[in-house]
């Protein structure tokens, strides 16, 4: 053997038994594993918590939950998951990120008969959960999304999207909440290409002074059966909620309240839900408040309004066709449209 080769042969050794060895942890740290009953720690990210020991951290990967003596579970790493199963019987579960999740297979089943929580959380250090859904993936039924507003200035709010085919699913709850002091950013709920909901709630709360709103942007396919709460500042000067919605397809039985708050005016008003889209069946739209105009220096209490744009107004019964059997409350307003993105992210 020549000495390049001898020196060769040493390295290829080198490099079979590392490829060997960074497949062996892998098979240690990653893989399909449950909860056990009585975990180490709350950590999701510690082997010894799950059976078998290894950490649901890949895109392949399944986390499946029953009973536990610990149910609160936070993470302390990012990770790629197929989803998450809660079997019949299953414990009342809180799980909170201030990582990134992305949901790309199956979703979140939920078999458990009880309501399953997940927070998009906010660490000490300005880290923020962001929970992506992907693919055909679905956020289960009877599970509360928590996305938290920014604690601090200059502290980004929580994340949840949805792309390409994915849902949320019948009796997901999802509440947003703006910044809790100046400078802090809101969190946000997005839905974007092909995404639907059906059968969802979905609650947009206020921000502190100076802080961004909590905002929904429905930006998908399709909006049905579901319920959106869009709440006015609960503090003087705070900044109200923001919900937009432009799906692809008409709306269906749907129904929007805008609720007033002690708000800071806004472009074109306080508490405010922006309506675009083809079209509206079965749909009940209210404005808890008295409608304002966006040329008004200082707003008064409890205000509130929904905008229509390329949905026309109509009156109960349907006499406009795009907007049929439809309810309107009297603090509707129709306008010329702004753009549906910029409404959603404040810009």
């Amino acid at each position: 053997m020549g000495t390049i080769g001898a020196m060769k042969s040493p390295i290829l050794s080198c490099a079979i038994s590392l490829t060997l060895l960074l497949g062996a942890l892998h098979a240690v740290y990653a893989g399909s594993a449950t909860w056990n009953l009585n975990p180490a720690s709350n950590d999701w990210n510690t082997a010894a918590n799950w059976t078998p020991a290894t950490v649901p951290n890949m895109p392949a990967d399944t986390a499946t939950f029953g009973v536990s003596n610990k149910k609160s579970i936070s993470t302390s790493a990012g990770f790629g998951l197929n989803g998450m199963v809660f079997n019949p019987g299953a414990s009342a579960y809180t799980i909170s990120t201030s990582d990134f999740i992305d949901i790309s297979g199956t979703g979140i089943v939920n078999n458990s008969g009880v309501t399953q929580n997940i927070i998009a959380a906010i660490d000490t250090f300005g880290d923020f959960g962001d929970i992506s859904f992907t693919n055909n993936a679905t956020s289960g039924e009877s599970v509360n999304y928590d996305v938290k507003g920014g604690p601090f200035s200059d502290f980004i709010g929580g994340e949840i999207t949805f792309y390409d085919n994915s849902s949320a699913g019948s009796g997901d709850v999802f509440t947003t909440s703006g910044g809790l002091r100046s400078g802090a950013s809101g969190s946000e709920v997005n839905f974007e290409d092909d995404s639907t909901a059906a059968g969802v709630t979905f609650i947009c709360n206020s921000g502190a002074p100076g802080a961004a709103w909590g905002a929904i942007g429905f930006f998908g396919k399709s909006l049905t059966e579901s319920t959106v709460v869009v709440n006015g500042a609960t503090t003087p000067g705070g900044v109200s909620a923001l919900f937009t919605c432009d799906a692809s397809l008409p709306l269906l039985d749907v129904t929007i309240a805008t609720n007033g708050g002690l708000g800071t005016e806004k472009e074109f008003g306080v508490a405010s839900s922006y309506l675009y889209g083809p079209s509206a069946e079965g749909c009940t739209f209210t404005s808890n408040a008295i409608a304002c105009s966006s040329r008004m220096a200082v707003p008064t209490a409890a205000m509130a309004v929904c905008w229509f744009y390329s949905i026309p107004r109509s009156s109960v019964g349907g006499s406009n066709s795009s907007a049929t059997e439809c309810s309107l409350s009297a603090h509707t307003t129709h306008r010329a449209p702004p753009s549906a993105r910029s409404r959603a992210t404040g810009s």
